[in-house]
């Protein structure tokens, strides 16, 4: 089973825990439109975050064989089908039909005055509604992406860094940049910008960094005005991704912790695992919290970008009606 990443986010289906719930209702269900009883139903799943498609892969078989045809039949399986999707959807389809009942409310409602008045209703309903989804983006109350991938390379080097940087940390207090010691601040930072100039993430870094000069151009069209602006942009983004290393960074000193212990019982390599799964935890992390960001300076770019044109069109207004008034 699969989803689009733009359904996932909006369905609410971009993370483990989602897909776990709604499969343990629907799995029971879906083993009885093939015969199967709960009593006697076994079932495993696997999630994958993958970037485009957050999926996930299904195995359901009896503990006790009692099928005779392994194959599913064309009608078994759009039974089995419709039973995920009813879950999967719930929400939406139940947003929808109060959309459509609110509406064809309205609709009814203005049609006996005017059919033109109704059409304009909705026009400006669905205006505000996107303008409240773009206000949302840009306090950041917006989820961000699925990060993509890392390969094995990033993760090692990541990986190291990290464990670099835990020995440049204190062992106690808070992890955060403003109380760390200057030599964790510059390694933090330091990784924060390797980190921004690599191929997921550049791209990410770039359209932010473009939205802040839109913002700035708008109202300050000098060079060094907007080279200001970016150099103050980038330094805040920067800081905001390296405590996000930091908090990994803290993260890998109990691995390591842990990791020694292993090792002084001849076991290497769920220490190898664990350190592996904290750069891979770390590298989604900072993905997810440049792109946050991205969303929501691109968001009040947009915004104000629609303040300065209705600026510029009451000016032109108040122009043209000095005008007739002459």
């Amino acid at each position: 089973m699969s989803l689009t990443e733009a359904d996932a986010k909006r369905l609410g289906y971009d993370d483990r825990v989602a897909w776990e719930d709604s499969l343990r209702l629907t799995v029971p269900l879906a083993a009885e439109k093939m015969g199967i009883k709960e009593s006697n139903l076994r079932w495993v799943a696997a999630f994958h975050q993958e970037k485009g498609h957050p999926h996930v892969h299904l195995v359901i078989w009896e503990k006790e064989p009692v099928r005779r045809k392994g194959a599913l039949s064309k009608g078994e399986r759009i039974d089995v089908k419709k039973v995920f999707m009813k879950e999967i959807y719930a929400d939406e389809r139940v947003r929808l039909l109060q959309e459509k009942t609110a509406m064809r409310d309205l609709m009814r409602d203005f049609a006996k005055a005017s059919t033109e008045k109704a059409v304009q209703l909705q026009r400006e309903v669905s205006l505000e509604y996107g303008k409240v989804q773009l206000e949302m983006t840009a306090i950041g109350a917006t989820k961000p992406g699925i990060p993509p991938k890392p390969y094995p390379e990033d993760v090692r080097l990541l990986s190291d860094q990290l464990k670099e940087l835990s020995r440049l940390m204190p062992g106690k207090g808070r992890v955060a940049l403003k109380f760390m010691p200057e030599e964790a601040k510059q390694k933090a930072r330091e990784i924060a910008e390797k980190m921004v100039d690599q191929p997921p993430f550049k791209e990410l870094y770039e359209r932010y960094m473009k939205s802040v000069e839109e913002i700035t151009r708008l109202h300050n069209i000098h060079p060094e005005a907007i080279k200001k602006a970016k150099d103050n942009a980038h330094n805040d983004l920067r800081d905001r991704l390296a405590n996000v290393l930091l908090r990994g960074a803290s993260s890998m000193q109990d691995t390591l912790v842990r990791g020694s212990l292993n090792r002084e019982r001849g076991n290497e390599k769920p220490a190898l695992q664990q350190e592996q799964q904290v750069a891979r935890s770390v590298w989604r992390s900072v993905w997810r919290e440049l792109d946050k960001e991205r969303m929501r300076q691109e968001a009040q770019s947009e915004i104000e970008k629609r303040r300065e044109l209705q600026r510029k069109t009451r000016a032109k207004q108040r122009e043209n009606e000095q005008d007739r008034e002459r």
